[in-house]
């Protein structure tokens, strides 16, 4: 009798921090939705990934996420890369009331584990 997969599909979530330094910073949800086989444990599919500013926040006005080299590795269990966006923060000098504006690129490096190959991490 042939093996069979059994497919699941899930959200893995992460959440972390990136600073502009004394201008601002925001904490960024990092989604990635993917397709595992249960069966043994590889990931089948990575169908998204998407980020956006959730959490706290100081002086933010947006992220944008520019793109993304995450992969489905060799061994199968393993998604891995970055993600690249910007982070634009503004704060007031409140001797002048001069608005200053500060857009830097940040990557996100992420290690992600199929659920039967334990947790996920992202560094």
């Amino acid at each position: 009798m042939a093996p069979y997969s059994l497919p699941h599909t899930r959200n893995y979530m992460y959440y972390t921090t990136l600073s502009n330094g004394l201008s601002g910073q925001a904490e960024i949800e990092t989604k990635i939705n993917a397709t595992e086989d249960v069966q043994s444990g590889n990931f089948i599919s990575l169908n998204s990934v998407t980020t956006r500013q959730y959490g706290t926040a100081i002086n933010f006005v947006s992220w944008t996420q520019n793109s993304h080299n995450l992969k489905i590795s060799s061994v199968n269990y393993l998604i891995s890369g970055t993600i690249d966006g910007t982070l634009t923060t503004e704060y007031v000098v409140s001797a002048t009331g001069t608005r200053v504006r500060v857009t830097k690129d940040h990557l996100i490096s992420i290690v992600c584990y199929s659920e039967a190959h334990g947790p996920w991490t992202v560094m």
